[in-house]
């Protein structure tokens, strides 16, 4: 079909303003969409692409003016290197264009102002949603997908299941895997990985369902040692001691790796069913693999003996912790020293306190603390004020913590001139702001002592502003009834005021 010269410089400008803005031509052999771009025709070949725009509005193309159209730009590209618009120009994506609704998208030569949509655009968008932890859009997104005949893939359920996590929506994720399997949709190892964790990590730990989970993914992929340990994890918290060793000799036959967190996790594993002398033995079997554990991880098993009142396997830690070669922490001091203040030892708390500068470990307020404790346990009034006057002395000041462990000892041992001494020491401290908690020590204690004299004197002194005296009365209260001294929030108003 010829064509003059004055139809073609319109028709090259509308292909070039096409191309610009990323539309598409499809083949001329398409069924024609329901919406169409009214035009008309023009010869004029002064008018601008605006002007054939225009008039392209005001009337209905025919088929044959659309197949003209494409020939023309056909004959174009083939004379001018006019450059190709996409593949066989059958479709494009258009979600990330800026453009006006009425130039969203053209087909067979008739522009809709209907977006154009496929799974792709949807996970892009369901992926943002998840960013903003909108879990009811997500889920109506993939109603919306469904019902326009869009199926959605494993990213979109992996996105809505991630979104479920972060929103602690167990309930919700359940019921979206169950949808997912029942729209043949196979899920990856991620999805797999990520119910697994939400099982684990769910408070109370839903070992039983985590577990199932873990079965039905070793039918298809090999976890990670991160999701072995997640669901190690859960069947400690759990005490569910048959299901950890399930997994964990799950993990040895497929040649999973096993680090660090899985022995741990078999540690806790044992000692939350109170099998200590297991939980010890699978830290010498992780020094056995050539895993070398850090002083945190013994710390954390000897804290959880002391707890439980199991000093002697708390020596032991000890000892396996020297034989693997781990050093022991300053942690790791803290928590004997303790330990032996409980059990009603401050020599061996004081040799440790020793050990630590022998070994150049260094102390710090927690040092000073945890032998303040020991000796508060002992009911060692001399050597307390001992150790606390070298600690004013040095540039470790007393923290809270100090002042109340010595509020609480002067309170046992009816020293009413040691807690003046504190009480002054707290008001002309440079470093440290006395807590509420501190201020209402102080006045405990000397109630305590039974003087009432020293009591309101520190009363008016310590006392927050008026907003805060019920507060502040409730806190002594408190303190009074862990000295052994039952009284009432009433009582103590009237004698303090």
């Amino acid at each position: 079909m010829k064509t003059s010269a004055a139809f073609c410089g319109p028709v090259l400008l509308i292909a070039d303003r096409l191309r610009s803005e990323h539309l598409v031509i499809c083949r001329a052999n398409r069924t024609p969409s329901t919406r169409s771009l009214k035009s008309r025709r023009t010869s004029d070949s002064s008018h601008s692409v605006s002007t054939t725009k225009k008039a392209l509005k005001q009337k209905k193309p025919s088929s044959k003016y659309v197949q003209h159209l494409n020939d023309q730009i056909s004959n174009a590209r083939k004379n001018d290197g006019y450059p190709q618009l996409g593949r066989s120009a059958d479709s494009v994506r258009l979600d990330s264009l800026n453009l006006q609704p009425e130039v969203r998208s053209i087909s067979w030569g008739t522009l809709s102002t209907r977006k154009h949509r496929n799974v792709v655009s949807y996970n892009l968008q369901l992926k943002q949603l998840c960013k903003n932890r909108e879990l009811r859009v997500m889920l109506s997104l993939l109603k919306e997908m469904r019902r326009s005949g869009i199926q959605p893939d494993v990213f979109s359920y992996s996105s809505v299941l991630h979104c479920c996590r972060k929103n602690q929506a167990i309930d919700i994720a359940t019921r979206v895997f169950r949808r997912m399997k029942r729209d043949g949709v196979e899920p990856d190892a991620r999805t797999y990985s990520r119910m697994i964790a939400m099982y684990g990590q769910a408070k109370p730990p839903r070992a039983a369902e985590a577990h199932s989970v873990f079965q039905e993914m070793l039918l298809k992929f090999k976890p990670s040692s991160n999701t072995c340990n997640i669901l190690l994890d859960a069947c400690a918290r759990g005490r569910e001691v048959l299901r950890a060793l399930s997994v964990y000799g799950k993990m040895k036959e497929i040649n999973v790796q096993v680090d660090e967190n899985t022995y741990l996790a078999m540690a806790k594993v044992y000692y939350n069913v109170r099998m200590f002398n297991e939980a010890i033995e699978m830290f010498r079997l992780m020094a056995r693999s050539g895993i070398q554990s850090g002083a945190v991880s013994y710390t954390q098993l000897m804290h959880g003996l002391c707890k439980q009142g199991k000093f002697d396997l708390c020596l032991k830690t000890l000892d396996t912790m020297r034989e693997t070669g781990v050093a022991p922490g300053r942690g790791t001091y803290h928590v004997l020293i303790a330990a032996c203040g409980q059990i009603g030892d401050s020599g061996r708390a004081f040799e440790f306190f020793q050990e630590m500068e022998t070994l150049g470990v260094g102390y710090d307020h927690h040092s000073y603390n945890a032998l303040l404790f020991a000796f508060y346990c002992c009911n060692k009034m001399d050597e307390a004020l001992q150790l606390y006057s070298s600690m004013i002395s040095t540039t470790l000041e007393p923290n809270n913590i100090s002042y109340r462990t010595m509020l609480r000892l002067a309170a046992k041992c009816n020293q009413a001139s040691v807690i003046e001494r504190v009480a002054r020491d707290v008001e002309m401290s440079s470093s440290c702001t006395p807590s509420p908690a501190t201020c209402a020590e102080i006045v405990a204690a000397a109630v305590a002592c039974n003087d009432t004299t020293l009591a309101k004197r520190l009363c008016t002194k310590f006392r927050p502003n008026s907003k805060n005296t019920d507060e502040f009365y409730s806190i002594i209260n408190r303190v009074l009834g862990r000295l052994g001294h039952q009284s009432s929030v009433e009582v103590l108003q009237e004698l303090l005021d």
